[in-house]
């Protein structure tokens, strides 16, 4: 039956285990690789959930759409974990019919495995024996018997699920969150899964109880938006990952070996690997002549064998395959060259990998009779003739899609070249890089989707056509907007600041000036903020631990509240300033909409959607542009005062100054003035001198005057020199403040280039594409497809690989509370269309 059972568990010691079985020989083969590659995938959901929640995983399902077609596929994919004494386990299941596992009757049982892991790993460490080295293989050895015998209770449906058996209903559960999104199925890559496009922002609910006991609920919700994305996103995609895991071994080594084999005949057979498209129809008429003188050479080799193992022959096993090529020679001798030459290197290939599967069972240096080949030979035969029966078929088909690629491909990395060479601006650079990487993503997954499904179209030029037509329709109503994403702003705002700063440094080597570098780094703080920081903060404010203690506050006034709820955050250990001052931003801001008067749950309810509305839309691009506003505005009124001061400092030195001036005025002129009154009285005094004659004039002689220098210091004591004050030099605007200035124009004329040229670049492509469709033959030209480097992996892809056509949509998952077990918590999924409806609950209020 198409199932499979891949068990992991991570010891006492955190060893990690593994076991994987079913879905062909190559399953176990790998057995401890599988289980390795699927851990990390379940890790990934449960971690968040585990360390925001305090919840466990008890189970996540997936329901598995196929093409519709004969083969036996896989229906569902069943997750379930079970943890005891220090163990912990999952184990990922394939059943072949939906309700095979029911999560509850798994949990059970890989709790058990839990424990007995548990007791063995005490029981190795207590013996003497290393857990790294016997213990630890001896646990190995333990899990991988562990794991069959639960994968053969599966097959024997000692799990299967009815009504009666389920612990919750979706009757007892009361809904407490809702969240619609977007989806895509994606064929890029094999399995193809589900892609989520666009998230609503989530719709959180009350259930209806009375406020004492929806706010005790609120204690046990689920609230974090690491946990809900965990859920809505993760859960939905990683299904896929899980199946891709399982996929790449969940095949028959022997139908691989063979499918190598042939290709490897027909490109001896058409003498030449690579494959012109002006050839396709002579190669589809020779790929059916080969297959004809293939299933010809397998019924020969199918007559060896027969004849080979009826003999009664003993020998050892390299001994029988040379019987064997002895055998075939002789039955194809009379075959005509070169026909017998390409067979006979077929079949040799063909008794080596026929040798080669049943060595796997059978001694190889011990003689044994050639009847025990037969089991293993017949099933080998089986799978010879079911290869053959499909490989003419798949041949053309892969020729059809590659020849389509190729085609597809030279032109859009054509009108790449072409684009790069017009000297676009950084903007339009990157811009143009975004449309023509989601334009290239949708080909693939047009493509993949037809090497999955299959195609009706019979040459390359029609499913070109048909493919570009899907194209065309689908990226013309698409809304470009790429700037609105945060980390599409970063690439381009990052290419226009190193355009822009760019400096010679020695020896030739390009740097950015000083403010470039400020401005990357900005940008980088930025980056982390948006990408991390909010992230950190909204999981840290609606984690349980944190909701718990709000919840216990919120019976007091919303004064009070605000008070509280900021304390908590700066209670928070290990954080850093930054983180604290927006964590009061955003906590400021979802306190506005918790308004009084409407009971405690209403308002944890508000303060829960505001948080995550906040987180919501801080990464998007008007949000960054109208922070990075917010902040050069307050650096711009930092600098203005500091600038004002400045002013009124300036004032005050001039009025001083002015007195300054006035006074040294005053002194100059007394100074002048002290000088010509000098000059005046001594002449004065020299005419009286010499009209003075003591024999004639009575009296005293004439008295000479003050001198100069006696005034100028009578004038100089009441009249110091004083210097004028020199101004204080401007402040020149800080580098956060030219920083900031920049940063914000430099995104302001992104989203501004964005809103302009991002329709006409679509239109670009679309104008190419519209080419393609029109002139498919012009596209295909002098295209070549190797067959040796691509057949092969194509039929592992799409054939050989038989669960790598399996789309998983998931369809539920379970979580339970480790400190009250009744407690159990139910996510579902609803499809419609495009949309994808998540509903998430609980039976706390049950």
């Amino acid at each position: 039956m198409a199932s499979a059972s891949v068990l992991g568990s991570t010891t006492g010691h955190g060893y990690p285990i593994g076991d994987a079985v079913g879905v062909g020989s190559m399953m176990e083969a790998n057995s401890e690789a599988v289980a390795g590659n699927v851990a990390p995938l379940i890790l990934s959901v449960s971690t968040p959930l585990k360390a925001s929640e305090e919840l466990e995983l008890l189970s996540m399902e997936w329901d598995l759409e196929r093409t519709p077609g004969p083969e036996i596929l896989p229906e569902q994919l069943v997750v379930a974990g079970g943890y005891a004494r220090g163990v912990s386990s999952h184990v990922s299941m394939l059943t072949w019919e939906k309700g095979i596992a029911d999560p509850f009757n798994i949990e059970e049982r890989v709790e058990l495995i839990s424990k007995k892991l548990a007791d063995l790993e005490a029981a190795t460490s207590a013996s003497g024996l290393g857990v790294e080295n016997e213990g630890l293989a001896v646990l190995r050895k333990f899990s991988g018997r562990l794991n069959r015998t639960l994968f053969l209770d599966m097959l024997d449906r000692q799990f299967q699920g009815s009504w009666s058996t389920l612990r919750i209903k979706p009757e007892d559960v009361d809904v407490e969150l809702v969240i619609r999104q977007s989806y895509r199925k994606d064929f890029t890559t094999m399995p193809p899964g589900v892609n989520i496009s666009e998230r609503s922002s989530p719709e959180f609910l009350l259930p209806d109880a009375d406020d004492a006991a929806l706010t005790e609920h609120f204690k046990h919700r689920i609230l974090s938006p690491s946990a809900v994305r965990a859920l809505s996103v993760q859960v939905p995609e990683i299904g896929r990952a899980i199946l891709k895991e399982m996929n790449r071994y969940a095949y028959s080594g022997e139908e691989a070996d063979i499918a190598r084999a042939l290709t490897a005949a027909l490109v001896r057979f058409l003498g030449r690997t690579d494959m012109r498209f002006a050839e396709l129809d002579s190669i589809a008429k020779e790929a059916v002549d080969f297959t004809s003188t293939a299933k010809n050479a397998i019924r020969i080799l199918g007559d060896a064998v027969e004849q080979h193992v009826s003999s009664g022959t003993s020998l050892r096993l390299a001994e029988h395959k040379e019987r064997l090529d002895t055998a075939v020679e002789s039955l194809i001798v009379k075959l005509p060259s070169p026909t017998r030459d390409v067979v006979t290197w077929f079949l040799h290939e063909m008794t080596s990998a026929m040798m080669k599967s049943a060595g796997g069972d059978l001694p190889g240096e011990v003689e044994f009779k050639a009847w025990q080949l037969k089991s293993a030979t017949g099933y080998f035969l089986t799978y010879a003739r079911k290869v053959s029966d499909y490989f003419a078929e798949q041949l053309y088909r892969f020729l059809i899609v590659s020849f389509a690629r190729a085609g597809i491909m030279n032109s859009l990395h054509s009108l790449h070249q072409e684009m790069l060479e017009k000297g676009l601006s950084p903007t339009d650079l990157v811009l143009f890089n975004m449309l023509y990487d989601e334009l290239l993503s949708k080909f693939k997954s047009a493509l993949g989707r037809r090497a999955c499904e299959g195609t009706t179209e019979r040459n390359p030029g029609q499913l070109m056509v048909a493919i570009v037509q899907e194209i065309v329709d689908e990226f013309s109503r698409d809304n470009p907007r790429n700037m609105a994403q945060f980390r599409n702003m970063v690439q381009v705002a990052r290419s226009e600041i190193e355009a822009k700063h760019k400096v010679e440094e020695r020896d030739g080597v390009q740097g950015l000036d000083r403010l470039g570098e400020a401005l990357l780094v900005r940008l980088s703080d930025l980056e982390t903020l948006v990408t991390q920081t909010l992230q950190d903060i909204a999981d840290t404010l609606l984690s349980k631990r944190f909701i718990t203690q709000l919840a216990d506050l919120t019976t007091t006034e919303q004064s009070k509240l605000s008070a509280e709820f900021i304390r908590l955050v700066e209670l928070q250990e290990g954080k850093s300033a930054q983180w604290k001052s927006e964590a009061r931003k955003i906590v400021n801001d979802a306190l506005q909409g918790a308004a009084m008067g409407k009971g405690t749950a209403p308002r944890l309810l508000t303060l829960t959607q505001n948080l995550h509305e906040a987180i919501r839309t801080g990464p998007s691009t008007e949000s960054v542009l109208q922070r990075v506003k917010s902040e050069a505005e307050r650096l711009q009124a930092e600098y203005e005062r500091e600038v004002e001061e400045w002013e009124i400092a300036c004032s005050r030195i001039e009025s001083e100054n002015v007195r300054i001036r006035d006074e040294n005025e005053t002194r100059e002129g007394l100074l002048k003035q002290a000088s010509a009154d000098y000059a005046r009285e001594t002449a004065q005094y020299e005419q009286l001198k010499q009209a003075y004659d003591p024999s004639t004039v009575p009296g005293s002689p004439p008295e000479p005057p003050e001198t100069l220098e006696q005034r100028v210091l009578r004038i100089e004591r009441a009249h110091p020199v004083q210097m004028p004050k020199s101004m204080p030099t401007k402040p020149e605007a800080p580098e956060e403040l030219l920083v900031a200035d920049e940063l914000r124009d430099t995104i302001a004329a992104n989203i501004e280039t964005a809103s302009r040229d991002e329709k006409s670049l679509q239109s670009i492509l679309i104008d190419r594409l519209n080419s393609m469709r029109d002139q498919p033959a012009n596209q295909m030209g002098d295209q070549v497809v190797n067959i040796a480097d691509g057949f092969h992996e194509y039929l592992l892809e799409s054939t050989i690989r038989s669960i790598g056509k399996l789309l998983p949509r998931a369809s539920r998952v379970y979580l339970k509370s480790p400190e009250e077990p009744d407690l159990i918590y139910l996510v579902s999924y609803e499809y419609k269309k495009d949309e994808m409806m998540v509903q998430i609950g609980s039976n706390f209020l049950r």
